[in-house]
Formats: C-alpha cells, sequence, structure tokens
C-alpha cells in the first residue's frame, strides 16, 4: 500500500467492484423474476456473460502482451459504465425482457475479455516482482471487500427502489476507478516492453504453457474448480432464495457474510510469502471440503457461520493460484498465461453454469453445490499426485538418455 500507483487502483477498485458485484447480485434477481425462478434460465443468461472469455480469452491476453495495459483499463471501464447505465434505463422504464438481459450479459463479456488479463498483468506493473504476492492477494481483499458491500447495497435498492437502481449504482462507481488510473504516474510503472506483432504468438503461448508443468497442472485445477465450484452467481442465490426461502435483503447477506470470510483469508495470504504447490493445494483442498458441508447444512444460520471460513479458503486458493502464475511465467508471456487463467477461473462459468443449474433443477440446490465441493476435493488430490509425480522424477530421474544430456526444445521456439 505504500506505492501509490496501487493504492490508487486500490482505492479506486474497492468503489468500482463493489457496483459490479451490486450488478451481479441484481441480474441474478432480475432474471428469476422475470422466469419466475426458473434456475435453468438464470444458468443460461450466466452462461452468456462468460462465453465470450472461453473463445476469446487468449486473444485478449495478446492484446494485454502487445499494448498499454493501463490504456486497455481505460477504455474497458468506460464500456463497462455505459453497459450498465444502458441496462439500468431499461429495467427502470419497464422493458427490460430475459432476452434482452442476456444480450447485456454478453456485451459484458466481450469487454471482459480485455479487461482481465490487462487487470491482471499490471498488478505486478504497478509494484514490480517483489510485491507482486502481496499485491494480487490485496487485489483479492478489495474484490471481497466489494463483495461484502456491492450485494448487501443491491439487495437494499432493489427492496426500496427497485433493481434498475443497482444497475445505475454500478455505473457511477466506474469514475472512482476511471480517475485512480488517471492520477497514476507512469514514470513509477514496472512496464514491460510490449511484444511486437509476430506470427503464431498464441501457438507459442499454449506451447510455453504446456511444457511447464509448473503452470499447466495449475490452470487444469483451476479449470475444473472454476466450472463446478465457482459459479457463486447461481449455486448461492439458488441455496439463499429457494432452499431457504430467504428475500432479497438476506440473500444479499449470503453474499456479504462469505465476502468477510473472503477479506480475513486475503488479508492471511497477503502476509505470506510466495506460495508452494504444497500451499494453494492445501487451501484448494479445505475449501472444497467446506464447500461440501455447506451443501449439506440444514439450518441458514449454520450456513453462515460455514460461509465465512470458506469464503476465507476460496479467496486464499484464488490469489495463490494467481500467484504462481505470475512468477513462474516470463514477462514476454504473462498476459497469455493470465487470460488462459481467465479463461480456466472464468470463461469455464458458461460450461459449469449450464451443468450446475441442471444438477439444481433436477435435484436441488444442495446437489449442486455439493457436485462443486466434491469436483473440487477430487481435483485437488488428481493435481497433488501429478505435480508430487513430476517433482520426484526431476530428482530421481537425470536428463540423460544413453549416457547423453537431453535437450529439451525452447518453447519460445515451437511452432
Amino acid at each position: 500500500m505504500k506505492v501509490r500507483n496501487f493504492r490508487l487502483f486500490f482505492i479506486g477498485q474497492v468503489i468500482s467492484v463493489s457496483g459490479t458485484w451490486a450488478q451481479s447480485f441484481a441480474q441474478g434477481w432480475l432474471v428469476l423474476t422475470l422466469t419466475k425462478n426458473n434456475p435453468v434460465d438464470l444458468g443460461i443468461t450466466t452462461a452468456f456473460q462468460f462465453l465470450p472469455i472461453l473463445f476469446l480469452g487468449p486473444w485478449g491476453g495478446l492484446i494485454a502482451d502487445r499494448y498499454d495495459k493501463r490504456q486497455i483499463l481505460f477504455l474497458t471501464q468506460l464500456f463497462s459504465a455505459i453497459q450498465a447505465t444502458a441496462l439500468g434505463v431499461l429495467v427502470l422504464s419497464g422493458r427490460a425482457t430475459f432476452v434482452i438481459v442476456i444480450i447485456f450479459a454478453f456485451m459484458l463479456g466481450l469487454v471482459n475479455v480485455f479487461d482481465n488479463p490487462a487487470r491482471q498483468s499490471f498488478v505486478l506493473e504497478m509494484v514490480g516482482k517483489d510485491y507482486v504476492g502481496n499485491a494480487v492477494s490485496l487485489n483479492s481483499v478489495l474484490v471481497n471487500m466489494a463483495r461484502v458491500v456491492g450485494p448487501g447495497v443491491s439487495g437494499i435498492l432493489i427492496e426500496t427502489l427497485g433493481i434498475g437502481f443497482s444497475f445505475i449504482f454500478n455505473a457511477v462507481t466506474f469514475i472512482a476507478v476511471i480517475v485512480a488510473l488517471y492520477m497514476m504516474r507512469k514514470g513509477e510503472l514496472f512496464r514491460v516492453p510490449p511484444v511486437s506483432r509476430q506470427k503464431k504468438q498464441l501457438r507459442q503461448g499454449f506451447s510455453y504453457v504446456m511444457h511447464n508443468k509448473e503452470l499447466s497442472v495449475p490452470l487444469a485445477l483451476m479449470a475444473v474448480i472454476g466450472t463446478l465450484a465457482y459459479n457463486f452467481q447461481v449455486t448461492l442465490l439458488l441455496l439463499a432464495k429457494e432452499t431457504f426461502n430467504l428475500g432479497a435483503g438476506r440473500s444479499g447477506l449470503f453474499f456479504t457474510v462469505m465476502g468477510v470470510g473472503a477479506i480475513i483469508g486475503g488479508l492471511v495470504v497477503a502476509n505470506k510469502k510466495v506460495p508452494t504447490n504444497n500451499s494453494f493445494l492445501l487451501v484448494a483442498f479445505f475449501f472444497g471440503l467446506l464447500l461440501s458441508v455447506l451443501a449439506l447444512v440444514p439450518k441458514v444460520s449454520l450456513a453462515y457461520i460455514v460461509l465465512v471460513p470458506m469464503g476465507a479458503f476460496s479467496i486464499a486458493y484464488v490469489a495463490q493460484s494467481n500467484t504462481v502464475l505470475q512468477i513462474r511465467s516470463k514477462p514476454e508471456y504473462r498476459g497469455r498465461v493470465m487470460s488462459l487463467y481467465s479463461v480456466a477461473f472464468l470463461g469455464s462459468t458458461p460450461i459449469g453454469s449450464f451443468i450446475v443449474s441442471f444438477v439444481a433443477a433436477k435435484t436441488n440446490p444442495r446437489g449442486s453445490v455439493l457436485l462443486g465441493g466434491i469436483a473440487t476435493v477430487m481435483a485437488t488430490l488428481i493435481a497433488a499426485i501429478v505435480l508430487f509425480q513430476t517433482k520426484r522424477r526431476e530428482v530421481r530421474e537425470p536428463d540423460v538418455q544413453n549416457g547423453e544430456q537431453i535437450s529439451y526444445p525452447d518453447p519460445d521456439t515451437l511452432k
């Protein structure tokens, strides 16, 4: 926080992301209102919001590597504000339909294709490599501080003024982050020279990741967890509204309580050194375990209790995975690696939202939450085995063949 540019970014993001969480909650509530509590329609809306990241995410990472990340963020914040304003006006005028909500969700997803990799990799440019782990963790803290505020504010706005004002609230909050970006000192940024335009740069990025298990295994694990466990905008909302019969205000409190736990987890991780394989696998395992417990608790009071540590472990896993990938990536590949992280974390949501909403419709919301918990535990155990075997092979099996050292190809030159 003593780094001025990061401090400005942190303050602006706390305000802006609070609005983003408010809109996310309002969008889900609006869909359930328009479709008479149909969980599949909620899953469809979420899927359309994240489909662009699934299919276009790597191109967004390539743009982040080629161009000024700060300028990219200026544009993405502006377009996000326009999207929120337009949707809010349509809702307030009574013209919003299920199809219109899907279209606007898709538009927001297109903006996030470029916003996410630029935002993720810009953190290191603000603070430098020595502080990146701490900065990523604090960035996760601010997201969850916003999760505490956003859904709660949205629930109050819905019950007092109407759903449309949640979208207008989000639009106004983008002013904070735009001002913060403008006030930054360019000379104090740790800028990485932009990658020049060349052929097959996407293929080189994929090759670089696939030939490095220290990157590919964390990404694969995030893909599984992102698909089945991190669909909170579907699973938690259905659990609160359908299973525990909560109104908008108390349903928003579900996200707020989880956000409180996430803030605690983020602050703990921020004080740790660079994470190891053991640490990020351990927090992933406990996150899955607590998610399974949440699916089985009989009372809403117990659910609130479980949500606190679950939120802590969920954000600790996200922060540590993010840090691992940034630290272990070459600077010239970082944008593309983080775009794959966005694909694994967010781009997997369309598939996951269909799956969990289908499970909720065929069984109940508890079943969809339990699916995420079990999948997380099993995937973590498999990832631990793969990484352990890889490490043991590196130690016990020297890279020799017929008495000569094996020379592995440089991923940079692979075509």
